[in-house]
């Protein structure tokens, strides 16, 4: 962490990563095939958002950690990302929930 608050981090990692509150990794379902994001950025492939995870865990792995699930993801790919983001080192993993009212 450097004095002004901002995580210096390595070069394949993006610079929009680097001022993060928290991280949101959302996980949607389309025609069979999964797709990742990680706040804004798309994620082509599963190791490529466990790699991700695991440099920001490395940085400031004290950041909370929100999965946003549709719900048609399988269960087992769930359960997929919510075990890389803790092996990855974060503390905190919580699941959005939407509320109807």
């Amino acid at each position: 962490l450097s004095t002004s608050g901002s995580v210096q981090l390595p070069q394949e990692i993006d610079p929009e990563l680097a001022e993060l509150e928290e991280v949101v990794v959302r996980l949607q379902w389309d025609a069979g095939k999964p797709t990742w994001m990680i706040n804004s950025r798309v994620y082509d492939s599963l190791e490529d958002v466990r790699n991700t995870l695991a440099t920001l865990a490395e940085l400031q792995a004290d950041l909370p950690v929100i999965l946003d699930v549709a719900g048609q993801a399988p269960l087992g790919s769930v359960v997929d990302l919510y075990d890389i983001c803790r092996m990855a080192g974060f503390e905190k993993v919580q699941f959005a929930a939407s509320i109807k009212v």
